[in-house]
């Protein structure tokens, strides 16, 4: 029977999912081979995006602790940036060496400075790449570009240059069998449709996203002085 198990914040809902019908192990059980696996993430999470340590403290119930880089002092969850709050729920689970088959995150880019969502990208395709399948729905342009990039970077003539030149590693790239997107699409029946979108030679083309992004541009040279 598959499990479903969420992690909730404020506003950003984590599910990790067990979909093994024969797993014996609690989907919880902790598995140190596990979190050594994703060591180079948490380091990328904690070095990168969060800016210090987390950490779960035993008292007469767990306490979620956060050790800002370059401090000495730990701090409750709740004092802490929403940055860190909004990614806490991924960075623990990943450092507990939770046993789990896939996970599903709603609007990974909650909260995230563009630069920062395009790094919640790299890291969410490095899960991929460590055999993890992720699911997202996301109203982020930055994240769906970066997943374009890194799937034109793997089939590029100069790849190993460009990454040198970029700072990316063989785990940041994307094959492009191994992403599907999906957009809502309304009709004039005030229905929604699911809608299966196509990947041409510069990546997955996002009709939605783009029309918004192109009356953006059309209107700051309209509204340029000269």
């Amino acid at each position: 029977m598959k499990k479903i198990y969420e992690f909730r914040t404020d506003e950003e809902k984590y599910m990790i999912v067990n979909m093994n019908p024969n797993e014996k192990k609690e989907a919880f059980e902790i598995n140190k081979k596990d979190s050594k696996k994703y060591a180079k993430i948490i380091e990328y999470i904690e070095k990168q995006m969060t800016k210090g340590n987390l950490s779960v403290k035993k008292d007469m119930m767990p306490v979620i602790k956060y050790q800002p880089e370059g401090s000495e002092k730990e701090l409750p969850l709740y004092v802490a940036s929403s940055i860190v709050s909004e990614i806490s729920p991924l960075l623990l689970v990943l450092k507990s060496g939770i046993n789990f088959n896939a996970m599903i995150i709603e609007e990974p880019e909650a909260h995230l400075h563009p630069e920062l969502q395009q790094k919640m990208a790299r890291l969410l395709i490095n899960m991929m790449n460590l055999g993890i399948p992720v699911w997202i729905t996301t109203h982020s342009d930055t994240i769906l570009q970066h997943i374009n990039n890194m799937m034109k970077l793997k089939n590029h003539v100069r790849s190993s240059e460009l990454q040198k030149e970029y700072g990316y590693r063989k785990e940041d790239l994307l094959s492009r069998e191994d992403v599907q997107m999906y957009q809502f699409v309304p009709d004039n029946n005030g229905k929604t449709h699911l809608e299966a979108l196509e990947a041409t030679k510069y990546g997955f083309v996002v009709p939605t996203f783009n029309n918004a992004l192109e009356k953006i541009v059309e209107e700051v040279y309209a509204f340029q002085e000269d």
